[in-house]
């Protein structure tokens, strides 16, 4: 059998992506959920939980909530998680580049 660790980790797997599932449903329901959001911001730093690693959804659910709803409380929090982001990319392609000569 599968020992405790990857049992646990397929678990959170599991769960991250039934609720990532429902945030996305959430936030592009019709008529609009009152905090779609919110749901967007979860479901990006769903994206993001490392048994999950879908940043480049991530990036493209953060700048949809900044497009669609500029003047939220997530929009700032959003900003900063994208921030982040692009930090760390960078920080990548720089150790590579290095890495590289």
């Amino acid at each position: 059998g599968l020992d405790r660790i990857t049992r646990s980790k397929r678990l959170r797997k599991l769960v991250y992506g039934k609720v990532s599932s429902e945030f996305a449903d959430l936030a592009k329901s019709e008529p609009p959920f009152p905090l779609a959001d919110q749901c967007l911001l979860y479901l990006a730093e769903c994206y993001l939980k490392p048994y999950v690693n879908r940043r480049a959804e991530a990036v493209k659910v953060l700048e949809e909530l900044l497009k669609k709803y500029p003047e939220s409380p997530m929009a700032e929090k959003a900003g900063k998680l994208l921030e982040k982001i692009r930090e760390y990319d960078e920080a990548i392609r720089r150790r590579e580049e290095k890495k590289g000569r």
